[in-house]
């Protein structure tokens, strides 16, 4: 198959990934935990739309798991978590799949498949920016996400929350929390 300018452009991994490479990243990411998904007996399918809580609902013994997938390239994952999640009473996703994607030859990709409940999520995600936040008065994961809600309801700036890759390490491929909630 001879690969048009396009494709050159979109498998090209020295350049700054725009709009469209940013997308089939995220859609491999997706389309890879779906595949995951299928091989533990769940069904699972995708939401449309940029602008909602989760990715992919998956389904087993009428139940639902809601989860939200984010690929990188880079060895930690944006999350946005505090931004979005500043209030319990927010419909939040059940779980988290964070999908490192890297270069195991020039043109294969590996991926790596780390999966946290979305509690477990806040909490580690809370323990790293609260040193961030104790300049604010923080001394806890409440003060952060109350914090966070004054910011965004007075529309004031905020950051964008990150999870570096080491602290999920020990979620890797725990694909059986998904299966477990689901049966």
């Amino acid at each position: 198959m001879a690969y048009t300018k396009r494709h050159r452009d979109i498998f090209n991994k020295g350049e700054y990934l725009e709009k469209e490479k940013i997308y089939f990243l995220g859609r491999t990411g997706e389309y890879g935990t779906i595949a995951k998904l299928y091989r533990y007996g769940i069904d699972a399918f995708l939401t449309n739309g940029n602008r909602k809580a989760f990715d992919i609902i998956a389904t087993k013994n009428h139940k639902n798991a809601y989860i939200q997938v984010k690929t990188s390239k880079e060895q930690s994952f944006p999350t946005r978590f505090f931004q979005k999640y500043y209030d319990n009473e927010i419909p939040s996703p059940d779980f988290w799949v964070f999908v490192y994607s890297f270069p195991e030859t020039n043109w294969v990709y590996k991926e790596r498949y780390f999966i946290l409940a979305h509690e477990e999520l806040k909490q580690i995600q809370g323990q790293f920016v609260l040193p961030y936040f104790k300049k604010e008065g923080a001394s806890t994961i409440e003060d952060v996400m109350r914090i966070e809600k004054d910011k965004i309801l007075n529309k004031k700036p905020v950051g964008v929350d990150k999870i570096p890759l080491n602290l999920i390490s020990s979620y890797e491929d725990r694909f059986d929390k998904i299966w477990n909630f689901l049966n």
